[in-house]
């Protein structure tokens, strides 16, 4: 991808911790960020996690049950997910355009859906799931491993308060869900990376090119499929819908507010500076109201919480 995109997320808070970690360079071209998401208080009851359009798609799996591997396609507007206690998730989100051109699958069959990684994938899919499976096995030993440095650590003698104790487990819950989730992340690196070294993977030169010119735009770009790739507006939509899921015009109010949001550091900066003008919003009123449509918060509250 010869334009640089790099979508954000919402920050998290209460009793959440969410990391992403970096790609090796044979993926660079096919996915942004291998995550984990996880709840650092089992006792202290789950959380909400808001995630705001990327056109990304995501590989969803639950470190403590990866039966339920999903596969998150591209969204439109904000999606909400709501966690019990002690919740431990690891993913890897591709870049737009990747997951399609990887595996053959139109993005437009996962717009808007979750649908379980076994079902999308089919064959892949489940040599994939048995791999987490053989991993998640693990976690027993790995648990008992903690559970014998903590009995033999030099607090060894404090085993009867009840205070060290309920710290001592959570950290050894923490720990052993964060060895685990780095070894499914590692896993679905390595998985694909050879697919991608084995395999001649190719992207339409027309959508890449198409796809460059929004991003390089900023998302603010009248779309004339005929002036920049040579093809007619229906066989433009059609690519779109293959790799993105959505609409070229979509995928330019997708790429237009994310850029947006990497500039806009403060209220007082974007009122300031009066970045809408710049990328195309008729006026401040037009702004928010995209603004909120597709975050889910009005301007004021998300840019004023230091995203």
């Amino acid at each position: 991808m010869a334009a640089v995109y790099s979508p954000r997320q919402l920050p998290v808070s209460g009793n959440m911790v969410y990391t992403e970690y970096p790609v090796p360079a044979v993926l660079a071209e096919w996915v942004h960020c291998f995550w984990q998401l996880s709840g650092t208080s089992p006792a202290g009851g789950g959380g909400t996690y808001h995630v705001i359009p990327d056109c990304c798609i995501d590989i969803i799996i639950n470190v403590d049950d990866p039966d339920d591997a999903v596969v998150v396609g591209s969204t439109t507007g904000p999606l909400r997910f709501d966690f019990i206690s002690g919740f431990n998730y690891v993913g890897c989100r591709f870049l737009p355009g990747a997951f399609p051109a990887m595996f053959n699958i139109s993005a437009a069959e996962l717009s808007e859906r979750t649908e379980l990684l076994k079902n999308v994938l089919c064959d892949a899919g489940i040599e994939l799931q048995q791999g987490l499976d053989r991993i998640n096995n693990t976690n027993v030993r790995v648990a008992s491993h903690v559970s014998e440095y903590f009995q033999f650590s030099k607090f060894a003698d404090r085993q009867s308060d009840l205070t060290y104790q309920s710290c001592a487990q959570r950290a050894e819950l923490n720990l052993s869900g964060m060895i685990i989730g780095k070894q499914m992340i590692r896993f679905l690196s390595e998985y694909l990376s050879r697919i991608v070294i084995r395999y001649e993977q190719r992207r339409d030169e027309r959508f890449l090119e198409a796809m460059d010119k929004i991003i390089g735009a900023q998302g603010n770009l009248k779309m004339n499929a005929a002036k920049f790739t040579g093809i007619s507006p229906r066989q433009l939509r059609r690519l779109f819908d293959f790799y993105i899921g959505e609409s070229p015009k979509s995928f330019s109010r997708v790429v237009r507010f994310q850029s947006l949001l990497g500039l806009a550091t403060s209220r007082q900066q974007l009122r300031q500076s009066r970045l809408y003008y710049d990328f195309g919003y008729v006026d401040q009123a037009h702004f928010i109201h995209d603004f909120q449509s597709l975050s889910g918060f009005p301007p004021s509250k998300l840019l004023s919480d230091g995203v």
